[in-house]
């Protein structure tokens, strides 16, 4: 009989509590270098965005503090994943009223949210309304970054959802609604 040697789940470094730290450590870098990126190339970045948040004296503190919050609130989404999906939500759609396309810079935060909660919230019935609400709130953000700034994000993703998934073309085409 070999032996089998087990391997200790406390000494490996991409246990299950460690990940999820790197996961949020990684996101925090990401949205950090995109507002440098808005703040120091603006006009490759998003000018619609930087344009109202120079006609505003409070634009840019307001978005760097919404950015914070939602990376704050994706460190805590292991041990409550309903009420951080419905705080990112939230900053989801603030963003998308005030700052328009600027609600693209959440989406990432805010995908991994509702992946937690999908994954995390133990009751099926509340999962399920969870998951379909925040993505029903999520599409009206998009559509409400559209219509203000008039900067067509919402077609640019559907567009890329489009292009991603063949199958979805294949049977809207067959169906005639292409």
């Amino acid at each position: 009989m070999s032996k089998i040697k087990l391997v200790d789940k406390k000494r490996l470094f991409l246990n299950k509590a460690n990940s999820a730290h790197i996961f949020v450590i990684l996101l925090a870098l990401y949205e950090s270098v995109m507002i440098t990126r808005l703040l120091l190339v603006p006009n490759i970045a998003n000018p619609t965005l930087f344009a109202l948040m120079q006609n505003t004296g409070w634009g840019t503190q307001l978005f760097v503090l919404i950015i914070v919050a939602a990376v704050i609130g994706i460190w805590f989404c292991e041990r409550w994943p309903l009420w951080i999906l419905i705080m990112e939500t939230t900053l989801l759609l603030i963003t998308a009223g005030l700052f328009g396309s600027a609600c693209s810079y959440l989406m990432l935060i805010w995908a991994v949210s509702v992946f937690f909660a999908a994954s995390k919230i133990e009751k099926w019935p509340l999962r399920i309304t969870a998951v379909v609400l925040a993505g029903l709130l999520g599409l009206v953000s998009l559509a409400l970054a559209t219509s203000l700034n008039h900067d067509g994000i919402f077609f640019r993703i559907f567009i890329s959802f489009h292009l991603a998934f063949p199958h979805v073309r294949r049977i809207w085409h067959t169906r005639g609604e292409y």
